[in-house]
């Protein structure tokens, strides 16, 4: 058998690309802020005791994985950050599959310092530190075990891996609570039965009734049904008796799961093109001929709203193209200033739920959101996913623009939370040029040297970047019937051959089921459900690309 492993690093994610060697160990090295690396790859121990070609046939992927600005903490809110490492295969020169990584925790390598979670499905592994600790991680000689005999890879078969890992953030098990009882700027957010003033706790993942004025009822302030098993409940409608029930199935934020510390990147959303065939690329960008952009036009010959992602080599038919970074618009792909640790916007919720799926995660909901930026505190009035009202409301000036180090150069505020928005991003009056404008770097604002903790760092209370502001957060909404069946069914890394996501009980390529939260880099404070308990776009649905719409996954905790 000669197994081939090559390297390509990127930001947040990173790819191991392919030379024809047997076993052979490449290393690399790189280093980029709040980012996850994965160097050093190779494959070792090869077992074929079962017999030749066996199903139960294996091989051990070794690694190192390192990234920045870690943690993990026994005091609240009693959580860490972690990788989520999954693995990419092909025959020759076949189509990339998804590796079938085992199951058993016992079978794999962890070195001193970390702990490795194995999912059942064997879709991937979470790694992250087994102390308490911060800074930078750094493990090195990881072994996971992969069962290519199960995926049918033959003892004999010339195959290539990638190697891809993504940066996670642990949101314990616990109640918490929904809506923060504002009776201005509702945006039909949650309630208690009843109580418009009062806070819903989710104390369980347990079915209960949506509507209705019983205390132990979930409410909305929404006046608007939208005939498709909406519930309502506002101020002056206290009778209402238009229930639901959210099955035990959704996903409510009680159990523990694991959240992407970021937005997909641009870098992310452009590796992920490149291990698709030719026609399930085509599916998932408009950029389908030389030198296009990531835009809505396919003809768009330069960058739009700082999207750099462009078609560098076209596909044709099935036959993969090849896409990347080229933000400066030089024709030179990858460069530090190109833009791959951008928010990548222009995804509309087909491309969001195929990237989710490929990568064995899956969407959130929007229960989960709330819980995600709260956690398990009370909650405060009107506040923003840093706990606070308070807000920058002044245009920052760019530092390094486009590179993995864009920073916040003048007006990074210190005593409020810092957010990319239509007031600190997108000058709302006298704008020359729309399409200079869009969102920033992931991660940006604690990286900055004027950060002093949550509240500047626009960081949740788990620790998850830019849940306001950015691009919008993509989420199953509690609002109609298909998003309430939603049953939190993980991605299993394969895609239709159109290049849509796969997974049954997931919102279509329509987009009905899915919602937005968290706001966006366009709009103002009050639009668009900048705070955490606004509702204002969480029941409306969108199937296409827009300068707007990024993703972010979860994955339902293993333990």
């Amino acid at each position: 058998m000669c197994f081939s492993v090559t390297g390509h690093l990127h930001p947040k994610e990173t790819t191991i690309r392919k030379v024809f060697l047997l076993l052979y160990m490449l290393t690399l090295q790189s280093a980029f802020s709040n980012n996850l690396s994965v160097a050093h790859v190779r494959l070792v121990r090869r077992d074929v005791s079962a017999g030749s070609n066996s199903p139960s046939n294996f091989v051990y992927v070794h690694f190192n994985v390192s990234w920045e600005n870690s943690w993990r903490t026994s005091s609240p809110p009693y959580n860490w950050d972690a990788a989520w490492i999954f693995v990419k295969y092909r025959v020759g020169s076949g189509s990339w599959n998804h590796a079938t990584l085992d199951a058993n925790a016992s079978h794999d390598i962890a070195p001193t310092g970390s702990t490795i979670s194995p999912t059942t499905d064997g879709k991937g592994v979470l790694v992250y530190r087994s102390a308490d600790g911060s800074g930078t991680t750094n493990f090195t000689g990881i072994e996971i075990r992969w069962n290519y005999g199960a995926d049918g890879v033959a003892d004999t078969a010339v195959a290539s891996v990638q190697v891809f890992g993504i940066e996670m953030v642990y949101v314990p098990q616990g109640s918490f609570y929904v809506g923060d009882g504002t009776t201005t700027d509702v945006e039909a957010q949650f309630h208690q039965g009843g109580s418009v003033t009062t806070p819903f706790q989710i104390t369980s993942e347990g079915s209960f009734t949506l509507g209705g004025t019983d205390p132990s009822n979930m409410g909305n302030n929404n006046n608007q049904n939208d005939n498709s098993g909406a519930f309502t409940m506002t101020p002056d409608d206290f009778d209402n008796t238009t229930t639901q029930t959210l099955p035990a199935s959704y996903p409510k934020g009680y159990n523990a799961f694991y959240c992407m510390k970021y937005e997909v990147t641009q870098d992310q959303y452009a590796s992920f093109l490149n291990t698709l065939d030719g026609t399930q690329q085509a599916d998932r960008v408009s950029a389908v001929s030389q030198g296009s952009y990531m835009a809505k036009d396919d003809a768009q010959n330069a960058p739009v709203n700082r999207n750099g992602i462009r078609c560098k080599t076209a596909p044709v038919g099935s036959t993969p193209g090849e896409y990347g970074n080229d933000l400066n618009n030089n024709g030179v792909y990858g460069e530090s200033d190109d833009g791959m640790d951008i928010a990548c916007n222009f995804i509309s919720w087909a491309d969001g739920a195929a990237y989710l799926d490929w990568s064995g995660l899956r969407p959130m909901s929007e229960l989960e959101f709330e819980k995600a930026c709260r956690g398990t505190l009370v909650p405060f009035t009107n506040e923003f996913a840093w706990g606070d009202t308070a807000i920058a409301r002044s245009y920052y000036g760019l530092s390094t623009a486009g590179t993995s180090t864009e920073d916040v150069a003048s007006n990074y505020a210190t005593t409020m939370g810092n957010a990319s928005y239509g007031f600190t991003v997108f000058p709302v009056q006298n704008v020359p040029d729309f399409n200079d404008y869009g969102p920033l770097r992931v991660g940006i604002f604690a990286g900055n040297a004027g950060n002093t903790g949550r509240l500047t760092s626009g960081a949740s209370y788990y620790g998850i970047m830019e849940l306001t502001g950015n691009v919008v957060e993509r989420t199953i909404t509690v609002g109609n019937t298909t998003g309430r069946n939603f049953t939190a069914t993980h991605g299993d890394g394969v895609l239709t051959s159109g290049g849509d996501a796969n997974v049954g009980g997931w919102p279509g390529t329509d987009a009905f089921g899915a919602g937005r939260r968290g706001g966006r880099w366009s709009s103002n404070v009050g639009y668009d459900g900048k705070r955490i308990s606004d509702r204002a776009g969480a029941n409306l649905f969108a199937a296409n690309r827009d300068y707007l719409y990024g993703i972010r996954g979860v994955r339902t905790s293993p333990n």
